[in-house]
Formats: structure tokens, sequence, C-alpha cells
């Protein structure tokens, strides 16, 4: 079970997830725009931190469509665009996405661009196959907590983060 050639994707351990890694969201777009309109040239930088120390940066700039990032990874330089695209809002405005710069999708729309450990390129959650932390969760106990949910009248949830303390 789970061996070589048996359908495991992954043998061994998980998935890597995307709270594992940096990623950057498309909001930042919207709000630069809404600071002074669609027609001008934006400059800027995003910082990570862990415990309020910064650990990670990268610096972008955004002109018309094209929102390109600078930042250095392993000590070589990189310097790339990623194009942008549009959709209407139902009450109004538009909102913003990345298209996808790595060639493994074929250029999907994306709300974020990640860049997992060990990786040199943003790109989105399905290139790189990151699922999140939830998802790696066991529920093998699922069952037994729901019937002890219904015998005790109370709501699954309950039954079990009072089963896991």
């Amino acid at each position: 079970m789970g061996g070589y050639g048996s359908g495991r994707k992954f043998y061994g351990g998980t998935r890597h997830v995307k709270e594992d890694g940096l990623n950057i969201d498309g909001r930042i777009i919207a709000e630069a725009i809404q600071r002074k309109g669609s027609g001008y040239e934006y400059v800027g930088k995003i910082t990570w931190s862990w415990n309020d120390e910064p650990f990670a940066s990268i610096g972008y700039s955004l002109i018309g469509h094209t929102f390109t990032l600078d930042y250095t990874s392993n000590g070589v330089p990189l310097k790339y665009p990623v194009s942008l695209t549009t959709t209407n809002q139902p009450k109004g405005g538009l909102r913003y996405w990345f298209i996808c710069p790595l060639q493994g999708c074929g250029g999907r729309r994306t709300a974020k661009l990640y860049l997992p450990n060990g990786a040199k390129y943003f790109g989105c959650r399905k290139c790189y196959n990151l699922t999140y932390k939830s998802s790696n969760e066991s529920h093998k106990n699922d069952g037994m907590y729901r019937h002890l949910a219904m015998d005790c009248g109370m709501s699954f949830e309950m039954v079990k983060n009072i089963m896991k303390k």
C-alpha cells in the first residue's frame, strides 16, 4: 500500500502548502491604482516579516497591464514581467488578476502568485501543486466525532475541538 507505482503521488509526505512560501496578493495592484488612477507608473516594495523581523523583500513596478518583479534569488538578480488582466465587478469597478508567468498552466488567471521554498520564480498555486494546510490534516477520527456529537447532542466541530485538546 502506498509503495512505488501505487498512485500515491507524494509518498513519504504531504504536498507542499501555500502558507510555507511567499505570496503576492493582486489586491496591491488595485490599491495602487485607486490611489492615483490607471495612467501612472507605480514602483513599490513588498516585504515579508516573521516576528516583526523582515526576512525577504522584492521590488515591483506597474506600468499599464504589466507588473514587473525585481528581486534576487540565491544571489542571481531576477527581473521579469507578469501580465495582468481585468474583469468587471457587478457593482462597478475592475478586479485585477495576474496571468501566471510559468509555462506549466498556459497562462492561468490567478489572484495570487506564490514562491514556494526553493523555487526561483513566482507562479500560480496550480503550477506548483500547492495545497492548503487544512487539506493535509487527518480526518481519520471524523466518523467517531460525528457519532459522539449525535450521542451528546453537540455539534461536530465542538466535539472535534474538545477531543483534540
